[in-house]
């Protein structure tokens, strides 16, 4: 068994394997960008490079399922709050096949909005 530890902005702990570390960072990363992509078609790329085709998202914006549908609630939380960006603001804590990390929506001068977090697993095995 494995101790927690702190790697930059990345907390491997238990049942965690840090030699996968830095590509959920890539992921989490990659698809934190598509919430800034305003081509639906480019946005639904990014998507597709970083979650499974029948990924299932839940927030207070809304849920979808499947790339098609997370493109395009995207695309409405981009129209309902114009300017506003998603910022990572914890680390990424990572265990047992687990991401989890807290965002919020950002204005151009910092302001929050919408704080929430997100959590990913994976489904295959080792």
């Amino acid at each position: 068994m494995t101790s927690p530890v702190a790697r930059n902005d990345i907390v491997v702990g238990t049942g965690a394997d840090p030699a996968v570390a830095d590509t959920i960072v890539e992921l989490l990363t990659l698809g934190l960008s598509a919430w800034t992509e305003h081509d639906a078609d480019r946005r639904r790329k990014i998507l597709a490079d970083c979650c499974a085709p029948d990924v299932v998202y839940v927030s207070p914006l809304g849920a979808a399922t499947g790339l098609d549908q997370f493109t395009d609630l995207i695309g409405v939380g981009q129209r309902s709050y114009p300017g506003y960006r998603p910022v990572r603001t914890t680390a990424i804590d990572l265990h047992h096949r687990h991401a989890r990390l807290e965002w919020a929506f950002r204005d151009s001068a910092g302001g929050p909005l919408l704080p929430g977090s997100t959590s990913s697993s994976s489904a295959t095995s080792p």
